[in-house]
């Protein structure tokens, strides 16, 4: 079964390279250029221009399992700051 709620998983997303895309100016920003060449090569063997960018935001997170309750909060390591609920 899947525990969309356990911290691993959390951790896992909040870690993961960003890719943000907006109309202008028509380029892909993400984090993960320098560590996915292949990605950014595919991507631009699409037209798709690329640019690295050093950090993309943050996303301190907080999953609340629907059956338990269980609050799991896992903050961003790109920015100071916490995941707190209560």
């Amino acid at each position: 079964s899947s525990d969309v709620c356990s911290s691993d998983l959390l951790r896992i997303a909040i870690d993961a390279p960003r890719l943000h895309h907006q109309w202008f100016p028509d380029a892909a920003n993400f984090e993960g250029a320098k560590d996915h060449a292949d990605l950014v090569a595919k991507l631009k063997a699409m037209g798709q221009a690329v640019e690295f960018r050093a950090k993309q935001g943050d996303a301190h997170s907080i999953a609340i399992d629907p059956k338990t309750g269980l609050r799991t909060g896992v903050a961003d390591k790109r920015l100071d700051g916490k995941a707190s609920g209560y």
